[in-house]
């Protein structure tokens, strides 16, 4: 569901809701003071929330369902790399790509690449390896 910036016109606080698009233009009132919000226009928000539907992870080759499982797995794939190659790994999950030079929409459009080449070889009877 989108995001959306509002600033309170009675005390001028600013909040972000989370509302359904056809409701982003219905009035809203500030929890603080009661007064009506005006929405702000700005860049919108790119959210990196992983939806913890149990599914396959490629980076630990495991099956995982919540957080916690995720990141215990990086830790043991982190010290089986460090016994295995000699020195010390550390994985740990890329909450925002952009603090390792990785541009959002560049990967959003390759992830939508990937979907639809897999997509394609599917309906044609060809499967990864």
């Amino acid at each position: 569901m989108p995001t959306y910036d509002y600033t309170c016109q009675s005390c001028g606080a600013g909040t972000t809701l989370i509302s359904e698009i056809s409701l982003r233009d219905a009035s809203k009132l500030c929890s603080l003071c009661g007064g009506l919000l005006r929405r702000r226009f700005s860049v919108g928000h790119l959210q990196f929330r992983r939806s913890w539907d149990t599914h396959l992870n490629a980076s630990t080759g495991t099956v995982v369902s919540n957080n916690r499982q995720f990141r215990d797995d990086l830790k043991r794939k982190s010290e089986a790399a460090s016994e295995q190659l000699g020195f010390h790994h550390n994985f740990i999950p890329i909450e925002d790509p952009a603090q390792v030079g990785i541009d959002p929409a560049r990967a959003r459009d390759e992830a939508r690449r990937t979907a639809s080449y897999k997509a394609a070889r599917r309906r044609h009877g060809l499967h990864s390896v």
